[in-house]
């Protein structure tokens, strides 16, 4: 695992690796800038090594005190835990941070304003930042990944202060500069982190979760550098089926029985060898995510034939930057699976940049002057920029604007009748429901990031419930409770975050111009989400295992700790709920895929899924069984 570890991330093709010991998702650095030919040096601080090791860190919303191992009482749950590692150390002995303390509390705030997130959010243990890793992963050729066998999100800004083995000293540069660097970066990481609990981790069994070999199933394709397919991951790969097709349906990845050239960009588009001139997004992604014995044959023999050699790039003549080399099949592969498709769609539809518009040259918002005056290209603009900017060279897109102008390879403008937000709503509903967005019970963890010990096994005894309230439900000023059966489990609440723009370019910004669940899709308000305390597994099983229960939110008004009469808020087991969970067709489970591929006996044997069932369409309970 180690070896393809090394080999694949040296390679810049990114790693989707569910293998042995873990499972990461790799954001590479692929961009750089034809024409921008400023290479100023801006170093003040020239001859610092980065030679920094894993000490010195500094903390933001720590969840417990390092010394005392006790749970840090400024701990503010449904914010992420910040750990920043020192870049480099100055002749002085002075340690450089990319952040500091100031700058983790601003990525953080823009975080909780420009991310999606509801209780699954718990759930991640921390995000490092500029961690070290043993020479098997090289952190100079990432801007970050995630891994979920430990629950974390590891950003890197090296390269962005870095010129060879010079760090430059870049505490001159304004905070806000670099939280729009990075930002893009954790939201994409953080989005993967959401399609592993909800996506990713349902059994092939689960009649809610496609498998490979279903009619509609999607395969796994990715190859680490030895050309080769971890057997395990493609075996156990599942996709949620109503997210996969709602999201192929409103980005136009439709499987296609014959070549349909509506799709396929006009070549006035293009002065140059751009793979969309003969090859459509659709295709792209059939090719990456489509059994091979089911792909459209013109569109096999476009890749099959010599592919590498064709010398594809991605540019088109309205992108501000240029992308550096050919369109390898194996870029391709990677860019265009599905579980890269996640993270890069989402970021298209929903992060709105800390600035008023977007240049003609796309510079701070889709692409930044690094620390050396080098250009950077941020998560969410190598998306923008391949896909053309003012005019899309692909119909992989959700607004309007753009769409109705899309001119395809017959002239035809084939979206000019497009009903206002049709696909923006779509794709947005696909993201909203597959969260459970609405449920008073939407989320099941196993309390592994509430747990001092960091080992697997300790992990898997405890676990907690989590999901979404209305402001109405909420006390901030007494503890809140659910009671689960007979037994009360003290809950912490928090603000959730969902937003989508009305346009790629928001020109307006502030939050009240952004779409969020109400004012784009009808939906009631949930402004908050909750987790339960951890709750021993053991106890689960014995108290709950089989039977059927109901589940209620009360609050404990005289702070007796009791469950008094007046003091109940909500019943969740009703017909109103039954029917929302129905609707997102999402089953509610603790298992987590990198259990399953990796054979966690224990987190198999612990895995439950908990359901809303009816017997006579009156009366509804809450049953928890075997998964």
């Amino acid at each position: 695992m180690k070896k393809l570890l090394k080999q694949s991330l040296n390679k810049k093709i990114g790693l989707f690796a569910l293998g042995s010991s873990f499972f990461i998702l790799g954001a590479p650095l692929v961009l750089s800038s034809c024409w921008l030919t400023d290479w100023l040096n801006k170093n003040n601080n020239s001859n610092n090594k980065g030679n920094a090791e894993n000490h010195n860190p500094i903390y933001y919303n720590q969840r417990y005190d390092l010394t005392t191992k006790q749970k840090n009482p400024n701990y503010k749950v449904g914010e992420l835990t910040f750990v920043e590692y020192p870049y480099a150390k100055k002749s002085d002995g002075t340690y450089l941070y990319f952040f500091g303390s100031q700058g983790l509390k601003q990525l953080s705030q823009k975080f909780l304003e420009k991310a999606n997130f509801g209780p699954e959010i718990t759930e991640i243990k921390e995000v490092t930042i500029n961690k070290n890793y043993d020479k098997t992963i090289d952190t100079n050729q990432l801007n970050g990944f995630y891994t979920p066998h430990n629950n974390e999100i590891a950003l890197f800004t090296k390269h962005i202060v870095a010129n060879g083995t010079r760090y430059v000293d870049w505490s001159y540069e304004t905070i806000d500069k670099k939280v729009n660097m990075v930002l893009p970066t954790l939201i994409h990481e953080y989005t993967h982190h959401i399609a592993n609990i909800y996506n990713n981790s349902g059994k092939k069994t689960d009649l809610n979760y496609y498998s490979p070999n279903d009619e509609n199933g999607l395969v796994y394709k990715m190859k680490n550098s030895l050309g080769q397919i971890d057997d395990r991951v493609a075996e156990n790969y599942t996709n949620n089926k109503k997210f996969v097709d709602e999201f192929r349906e409103a980005l136009n990845y439709k499987h296609h029985t014959t070549y349909d050239e509506k799709l396929l960009a006009n070549s006035d588009l293009f002065d140059n060898n751009n793979v969309f001139r003969t090859i459509s997004s659709w295709e792209l992604f059939e090719w990456a995510n489509i059994k091979d014995t089911k792909i459209n044959p013109i569109t096999f023999s476009k890749f099959a034939n010599n592919f590498d050699f064709q010398n594809y790039t991605w540019n088109n003549r309205y992108s501000p930057l240029q992308f550096q080399g050919r369109v390898s099949l194996n870029r391709v592969e990677y860019l265009y699976s599905f579980e890269e498709l996640i993270p890069r769609e989402f970021l298209k539809m929903t992060y709105n940049p800390d600035v008023e518009g977007i240049s003609l040259s796309g510079e701070n918002t889709l692409w930044f002057y690094d620390a050396w005056s080098k250009p950077y290209v941020s998560a969410y603009g190598e998306d923008i920029i391949r896909n053309g900017i003012r005019y899309i060279v692909s119909p992989n897109w959700v607004f309007d604007t753009q769409l109705k102008m899309f001119k395809n390879a017959n002239g035809e403008i084939p979206f000019s009748n497009l009903v206002k937000y049709q696909n923006l709503k779509k794709l947005f509903k696909a993201y909203v429901d597959l969260m459970g967005y609405g449920l008073p019970i939407s989320y099941m963890g196993n309390s592994k990031t509430l747990a001092l010990d960091n080992n697997v096994a300790t992990d898997l005894k405890s676990t907690n419930f989590g999901g979404y309230l209305k402001s109405s439900q909420v006390d901030m000023s007494n503890q809140q409770y659910l009671r689960i059966g007979n037994k009360d489990y003290k809950i912490s609440i928090f603000k959730n975050n969902f937003v989508a723009k009305p346009e790629y370019v928001n020109y307006t910004i502030s939050k009240s111009n952004m779409f969020n669940p109400h004012s784009l899709l009808g939906y009631e308000n949930y402004e908050y989400s909750y987790i339960t305390e951890p709750i021993q597994t053991s106890t689960v099983f014995q108290n709950y295992f089989g039977s059927k229960f109901d589940v209620k939110l009360w609050t404990d008004k005289n702070n007796n700790k009791q469950f008094d009469v007046g003091e109940e808020v909500s019943q969740f087991n009703n017909v109103k709920n039954y029917t929302r969970l129905n609707e997102i067709k999402r089953s509610i489970i603790n298992l987590r895929k990198y259990l399953e591929t990796n054979s966690v006996s224990e987190g198999l044997n612990r895995s439950y899924k908990l359901d809303l069932t009816s017997d006579d369409g009156i009366n509804y309970k809450y049953k928890l069984m075997k998964y």
